[in-house]
């Protein structure tokens, strides 16, 4: 299976230490390829979002369970 990522971006008052909570924080996308979670945070920053709010989470299987990135799912930003 193809891994899939999930693009947030943070609002209000959420938190990068629990990643189940999710108040505070805008889907952008999810169940995107690597090339397409690229395109959306290109596109995110490009229109004036701070990189420091976007978060990318790492689909696990399917289903609604997301964890953060290892190194070898690191997403490649140009710019």
């Amino acid at each position: 299976m193809a891994k899939t990522y999930r693009v947030e971006e943070k609002v209000g008052i959420g938190t990068d230490f629990n990643i189940d909570d999710r108040t505070g924080w805008t889907e952008h996308g999810s169940n995107l390829s690597y090339n397409q979670a690229v395109t959306k945070i290109s596109s995110l920053i490009d229109g004036g979002s701070n990189p420091i709010d976007i978060r990318v989470l790492r689909d696990d299987g399917g289903v609604e369970l997301y964890s953060y990135l290892s190194e070898e799912d690191r997403l490649h930003i140009p710019g």
